[in-house]
Order: structure tokens, then C-alpha cells, then sequence
């Protein structure tokens, strides 16, 4: 007879079952546990994220503060600059020595540093004034520049009974006098017409002269017509920080609006093609010779732009950890940039985007860097240095030049005259001029600019531009 299966459990399945089911709560429970912990752990990371944009926000910020600090503390120092202008016809008080044609009273003037004032050169007064400041440059004691003086006197005295002599006649004869090249520092030709600072000066080759400025234009002057402003471009809608000229008749510059403008001199100065691409301001634009342009960037990059190609940029240079203030063509495929990493990089753009060499040494910012035409390269810095690296000696610093005023004197801009000589204008309103055969001696200090001298760049005839932060461009012979 079969045994009757209960229906009933047993205790011990009973007690199992209910294990089994406390065993799948508590997996739910966990699963649970571990998806809150997921949540949390997503929400922890999205606040990390906000947290670390909120940072990056505070930092741009904090960047865009101190450069509005920069720019309301250079335009004070415009407005004291402009509070110093004298009513009348003095068009520039910081010059000292120069002679400025008076419109209104259609004269010629002279700058007597007596009595502070500009007079009449045909004067009596002017007329010594004349002979002794030109006596000063040319020496005393010989017969030959006794005649000099009296052709420059006759020349300046002639042109204040005749208003279309221009300055430009009377340049030509003192630098041609000055066959060592030695420069003047009362001897210098001012170009006003920019509203506020002059933050780049570059030489066109053809007694030409470009100039940039915070008020967004870029101007070019004639020197050959006594530095007349002949062309204004306006197209920038922000402070232009550079421009170079491309050799071909073109003029390229850079500007906090972040977009290079390329300008076509010989068409009145059109712009033909505006660059676009930097996501900062474009701080430094120069050009290699070979229809390329480089720009360097405050977003820490080079850009290199063909523009036989409709400007489109072929390659992108990183490696830089702060502001690309500088970028200088070697001539040899090679670019070199100074940065606020307080380094300098050396590009070799056949190579694509490889750095070659990266010198150190500078204690502070990079703010120009210039090929010297031996192999050399110059910089100066914020650290109030200018430094020479042999770039065949593995980029080793051979000279440091120290003599710019105090350590807070940053130097701002350097150029090679070709010669042996450099030239830098820095922070201490003064430019100097060093001769590196002599070791790297200070042979001349320019003074006569009023504020920071922002850039100096050579004529390639013997006389030297330079821009300042008080709205002028002086050129020294």
C-alpha cells in the first residue's frame, strides 16, 4: 500500500524557503544600495565638473580682469600723458630738438629747451637755438662742420619763410652727416595721429612705416615725405598688438578681436582676407617669406596660415603652457616663440609640428624674441634681461645684457639693426642700443619718450623706429 504524500512542508523546507527569500531581499537591497551609490557617484562627478568649470571661469575672468587693469592703467597714463600737451601749436611735448611746421601761424618752430617752448626758427632766439644744438651734434672746432651746421641752419630758417620745404629735406642731410650711425637722442622725428597706445612698429622697405595701436588702426607713414600718415586702416574692432609686412605690397596684424587681417597696401589698403581661428587674442604675427604667416596667441598656441590658400591654417603649434606674446621666422624653415611660461621654443616646420629645442633661463614672461644673421636669437624679457642663445651651440644663453632701469623695468621689444647691434625698448621709457662685438656693451641710451616704449624695429637705412605707449612713433637717426 502506498504512503499518502503530505501537502504540508516540512519545518526545514519551510525555514529554507524563507532563507532563500530573505537572501533575495537583501540581494534587492543591495542592488539598490549600489544603483543610490551610482546616482551619487555620477552627482558627485556632474559637481565636480560644474565645480571645475565654475574654476576655469573664475580664472578667465580673473585673466580678463588683470588685462582690463592693463588697459585702464595704460589708458590713465594716456590721459596724465594728454593732460601734459601745452595749448598752442607744440603737437608733442615729449620731443626736444625737433622742428614742427605751425599750420596756424604757417611757420616753422623750433624747440628751445630754455624756456620750454617751441619759437619761431627764423627768430632770433631760434636761430641760436639752431646752431647750438646742431653745433652739439657735429662737433666744434672744424671748418667742414662749421659749413654742415650753417646748411642745416639755412635750411631750417629757409623752410619757415617757405612752408613747402619739407622736414623730410632736413633729415636726409643730418643722416647723411651721421656716417657712423651714431644716434641723436634730441635728434629724432615724431608721428602722431594714433589716439592711444603704440603697441608695434614694423619697416616696409620702402621708406614706408606701419604702425599698430590700442585704438584699433593700423597707419602707415611716409618717411619720405616727413612722415606723413598717407593710409589709416580700420577694420579691427579691438586692440591691434602686431603687424609685419608680408614683402609683396601686403601688411598682416593681429588684434584682441582674436582675427588676423591680411591688408593689400597697393589697393589703398583693402582687406583681402581676415583670418579666423585663434580663441584668444592674437598677440604676434610675423612673416616666414614664403606666403605663410605665424601668429602666436593668448590661447597658448601658433597658428601657421598659407595664404596662397585662401589664409587657411596648415598647422597648429602646442606645447606652450602661457600666452604666446612673440613669434620671430629664423629664415631657415625654423620659428622661434617667447611665452609668459617664461620660455622659448624652437619650431622646425618642416618637421610638422615637432619643437626642436626648448631654452630656458628668464626668470619672467617672453615678451620679444628676434633672429640675430648669424644664427642667434635674441630675447627680452619681463624680467628686465635680454638674452643671446647660439642655436648651433645646442640654444646655450652666451650673453645676458643687464642695464634697463630696475627690476620692474620690463623689457618689451628687441630688434637686430644688422650690424652687430641690437636694440631694445623697455618699460623704463628708454631704448638701448647694444653692440654685441664689444660683448654685449650698452652703447647708447635713448631717452626722450615719456612712457613704456612698447617697439622698436630697424629701418634697414640707419635709423631706428620706435612706439610708445604715449601715442607716439619716433624715428632716430
Amino acid at each position: 500500500m502506498k504512503r499518502k504524500e503530505s501537502s504540508n512542508f516540512s519545518p526545514q523546507q519551510e525555514k529554507l524557503k524563507r532563507q532563500r527569500e530573505e537572501l533575495k531581499r537583501q540581494r534587492e537591497e543591495l542592488k539598490r544600495q549600489q544603483g543610490q551609490l551610482k546616482r551619487q557617484q555620477g552627482q558627485l562627478k556632474r559637481q565636480e565638473g560644474q565645480l571645475k568649470s565654475k574654476q576655469e571661469e573664475l580664472k578667465r575672468q580673473q585673466k580678463e580682469l588683470k588685462r582690463q587693469q592693463e588697459r585702464l592703467r595704460r589708458e590713465q597714463e594716456e590721459k596724465v600723458e594728454q593732460n601734459l600737451i601745452p595749448s598752442g601749436h607744440v603737437p608733442d611735448p615729449e620731443i626736444e630738438g625737433v622742428e614742427w611746421y605751425d599750420k596756424k601761424n604757417k611757420l616753422w618752430t623750433v624747440y628751445n629747451p630754455e624756456t620750454k617752448v617751441y619759437v619761431p626758427a627764423q627768430s632770433e632766439e631760434g636761430q641760436r637755438w639752431v646752431f647750438e644744438h646742431y653745433s652739439k651734434m657735429f662737433g666744434s672746432g672744424k671748418k667742414q662742420n662749421d659749413i654742415k651746421r650753417g646748411m642745416v641752419a639755412r635750411q631750417l630758417l629757409a623752410s619757415g619763410k617757405n612752408g613747402n620745404v619739407p622736414a623730410k629735406d632736413l633729415a636726409k642731410m643730418i643722416a647723411g652727416y651721421l656716417g657712423e650711425h651714431v644716434f641723436q637722442t634730441k635728434n629724432a622725428m615724431a608721428l602722431t595721429g594714433h589716439t592711444k597706445s603704440i603697441t608695434s612698429v614694423c619697416a616696409l622697405g620702402d621708406g614706408r612705416l606701419a604702425s599698430c595701436s590700442f585704438d584699433s588702426t593700423v597707419r602707415i607713414w611716409d618717411l619720405n615725405k616727413g612722415g606723413k600718415c598717407v593710409q589709416t586702416l580700420t577694420g579691427h574692432t579691438d586692440y591691434v598688438n602686431s603687424v609685419c609686412a608680408m614683402g609683396d605690397g601686403r601688411l598682416a596684424s593681429g588684434s584682441d578681436d582674436k582675427t588676423i587681417r591680411i591688408w593689400d597696401l597697393t589697393k589703398g589698403g583693402q582687406c583681402v582676407q581676415t583670418l579666423t581661428g585663434h580663441t584668444s587674442w592674437v598677440v604676434s604675427v610675423c612673416a616666414m617669406g614664403d606666403g605663410r604667416l605665424a601668429s602666436g596667441s593668448d590661447d597658448k598656441t601658433i597658428r601657421i596660415w598659407d595664404l596662397s590658400k585662401g589664409g587657411e591654417c596648415v598647422q597648429t603649434l602646442t606645447g606652450h603652457t602661457g600666452f604666446v606674446y612673440s613669434v620671430c621666422a629664423m629664415g631657415d624653415g625654423r620659428l622661434a616663440s617667447g611665452s609668459a611660461d617664461n620660455t622659448i621654443r624652437i619650431w622646425d616646420l618642416s618637421k610638422g609640428v615637432e619643437c626642436v629645442q626648448t631654452l630656458t633661463g628668464h626668470t619672467n614672461s617672453i615678451s620679444s624674441v628676434c633672429a640675430m644673421d648669424d644664427g642667434r636669437l635674441a630675447s627680452g624679457s619681463y624680467d628686465s634681461t635680454i638674452r643671446i642663445w647660439d642655436l648651433t651651440k645646442g640654444g646655450e644663453c652666451v650673453q645676458t645684457l643687464t642695464g634697463h632701469i630696475s627690476s620692474e623695468s620690463s623689457v618689451q621689444s628687441v630688434c637686430a639693426m644688422g650690424d652687430g647691434r641690437l636694440a631694445s625698448g623697455s618699460d623704463d621709457t628708454t631704448i638701448r642700443i647694444w653692440d654685441l662685438r664689444k660683448g654685449g656693451e650698452c652703447v647708447q641710451a635713448l631717452t626722450g619718450h615719456k612712457s613704456n616704449v612698447l617697439s622698436v624695429c630697424a629701418l634697414g637705412d640707419g635709423r631706428l623706429a620706435s612706439g610708445s605707449l604715449a601715442r607716439t612713433v619716433r624715428i632716430w637717426w
